[in-house]
């Protein structure tokens, strides 16, 4: 079990028995704080690298881009299982 899996867990039983969230809803909790914390770190460690190779000026602008590009498109995620089918389509 991953590190970020387990804390996420625990923080949606956190939540779950302090705010009195509904058992049922609990993988979606669990995956809605997976989603975010790991969209969260690797927007924090593109920013860190991105401001050793340039201005941070220019890694905002790229990230914004990015980003707003990420969210129109619908993400990682894919629903096909070979790239050449996405194209076919």
């Amino acid at each position: 079990m991953s590190l970020l899996l387990s804390c996420c867990e625990r923080l949606t039983d956190f939540f779950i028995s302090q705010c009195g969230l509904p058992e049922t809803r609990r993988p979606w909790y669990i995956y809605t704080l997976q989603t975010r914390i790991s969209m969260f770190l690797s927007t924090a460690g593109m920013m860190l690298l991105g401001c050793l190779v340039a201005t941070p000026y220019q890694v905002i602008c790229f990230l914004v881009g990015i980003l707003s590009l990420r969210r129109r498109l619908g993400g990682y995620h894919m629903n096909k299982k070979h790239w050449y089918t996405i194209l076919l389509d």
